[in-house]
């Protein structure tokens, strides 16, 4: 089973997030790339204008244990996507070869229901979608805190 990893927007606006909070994501997803089949395991994330070492770190460490990673667009469709990593690692994504992993910032919005590569646009085309909640985090939404606020983005997941 191959695993594609989106990290949407992962990196996000660390001044809308607790330090605490976005400590622990880069964490988690320190966590993720030694857990994760890293043979069968491609990450897709979409680049920053702003350099972010840590995220870049942990990036070189995944490539060293086998994963491969792929820079995406928000512009870009899911069909564009898989041919492009077709093309790069000549691997051959399908429903029934995959599974989608959602991870980056906006939980309610953007990795469930507004971008491109968001759960609903994969599940309509029939893929395995997971999302690792421990690396996603919601600014979007209205709330005090980030706890307040990933925890409204986890009712509206719950009621999608």
């Amino acid at each position: 089973m191959i695993n594609v990893v989106i990290l949407n927007h992962f990196i996000g606006y660390p001044a809308l997030e607790d330090a605490c909070s976005h400590a622990l994501r880069y964490s988690k997803l320190l966590n993720l790339i030694q857990v994760v089949d890293a043979k069968n395991t491609i990450f897709l994330y979409r680049p920053t204008d702003t350099p972010d070492q840590k995220f870049n770190d942990i990036m070189e460490i995944s490539k060293t244990n086998g994963s491969k990673w792929l820079q995406i667009s928000d512009k870009r469709s899911i069909e564009y996507v898989l041919q492009n990593i077709k093309n790069k690692f000549s691997i051959d994504i399908t429903q029934e070869n995959s599974t989608i992993i959602l991870g980056g910032t906006n939980t309610a919005g953007c990795l469930l229901r507004t971008s491109n590569f968001s759960a609903k646009q994969w599940a309509k085309k029939e893929f395995n979608v997971k999302f690792c909640l421990s690396i996603c985090t919601d600014y979007e939404l209205d709330g005090i805190n980030t706890v307040e606020k990933n925890q409204i983005a986890a009712a509206i997941m719950y009621q999608f």
